[in-house]
């Protein structure tokens, strides 16, 4: 017979995964989509003639940058685990 103590001690441990989960896929977002917008930058420090050549692509960089913001609340939404009110009978 489970005890309070077990529930309790499962249902921390479901949030805590939970919630590293969650923390895990914002980071990688956050990863994915700054990532080549940073990576040009450094193009330009290292190498500026190069950079010259791909400059009109930074347009289309700072759309993946706006697209980390449109993406967080559905990962919020989708796998934080957002509790839903009881349905009455």
């Amino acid at each position: 017979m489970p005890t309070i103590s077990n529930s309790i001690t499962y249902g921390a441990k479901r949030n805590r995964s939970r919630a590293i989960r969650v923390s895990f896929l914002l980071v990688a977002a956050y990863i994915i989509c700054w990532l080549p917008y940073n990576a040009l930058g450094l193009i330009q420090f290292i190498d500026p003639e190069t950079f010259s050549k791909h400059a009109n692509k930074v347009y289309c960089l700072h759309g993946m940058m706006v697209f980390n913001s449109v993406v967080n609340p559905y990962l919020y939404g989708l796998f934080g685990g957002v509790c839903r009110p009881k349905r009455r009978e």
